[in-house]
């Protein structure tokens, strides 16, 4: 197939959209990218084996797509799934930063021309909680300017306290590239909107749906989680009880899988109780 026939194919997409009047506000790359656990995904920011098929720096095109049609030049990135865990468990992970946003890190990281991969591959509550740097971390090999634009998802199931740990601990990674942060200043990632690209969408899962999507008899949510019509409440209190409620401009997307419509996500889908983060 070859980048260059892929790079057309997004444009395409791009450009139709502008024409039409459409806003594409980012481009998710590799949707949940582990770069830590999967190496070779890092392929997907700097192509070692298939250059000659197109630009082998990925970011670099699809930026420059994005800005020719006059849309955010720095919001193609990669999104990253935050690690579940036990409730009020917390540990941190070798970037530095807390585990439960270990994946966010490798991605700022792999971009950023950095080391990723797992000092360990034992679990603790479902966190890597090794500080130590891993013997065989890889990287690419050069750097890109970081995204402004933070792509997490967050499916907290353990009540708003908790919750507001994970968004305290994406908070918490922001704050160490500000201008009196740890790792020095980055005023992409400091300043970066965070995009909750996938959370609760509190929309209670049919039976037959249940059953067979998920495997249960109990009442869940589409996204097969128990209480679905407390989850997103736990989001949105756990947010503005947050440090991030008063500081980046965070966007909540809630899930919707246009492949269970209108079976599990009816349209109009009207979330109960209704999401309302604090400005």
């Amino acid at each position: 197939m070859g980048w260059q026939n892929i790079y057309n194919v997004i444009n395409a997409v791009i450009t139709g959209a502008h024409q039409r009047g459409l806003t594409v506000h980012e481009i998710d790359v590799d949707n949940e990218a582990d770069f830590a656990v999967n190496t070779v995904l890092l392929r997907l920011v700097n192509d070692n084996k298939q250059g000659d098929t197109g630009q082998p720096y990925i970011l670099d095109a699809l930026n420059y797509y994005m800005g020719q049609s006059g849309y955010p030049s720095l919001h193609a990135t990669y999104s990253a799934a935050q690690y579940q865990t036990i409730n009020a468990y917390d540990c941190g992970s070798w970037y530095g930063d807390s585990a439960r946003v270990f994946r966010l890190s490798a991605v700022i990281a792999g971009v950023g021309g950095g080391k990723v991969g797992l000092s360990s591959t034992t679990a603790t509550n479902g966190l890597y909680c090794s500080t130590l740097v891993p013997a065989d971390a890889v990287s690419q090999s050069r750097y890109y300017s970081q995204a402004t634009i933070l792509d997490v998802h967050i499916y907290n199931v353990n009540g708003s306290q908790d919750a507001s740990v994970d968004f305290n601990d994406v908070k918490t990674l922001i704050n160490s590239y500000g201008p009196k942060g740890w790792r020095g200043s980055n005023p992409n990632i400091y300043g970066a909107e965070v995009m909750l690209g996938e959370t609760h969408s509190g929309t209670t899962a049919p039976s037959f749906f249940a059953k067979t999507i998920c495997g249960t008899s109990a009442t869940v949510s589409c996204e097969c989680y128990a209480g679905p019509a407390q989850l997103p409440g736990y989001m949105i209190n756990g947010f503005n009880e947050s440090a991030l409620a008063s500081s980046n401009t965070t966007v909540f997307r809630p899930w919707l899988n246009m492949a269970f419509v209108p079976a599990c996500y009816p349209q109009p889908t009207v979330f109960n109780p209704p999401y309302a983060p604090t400005p």
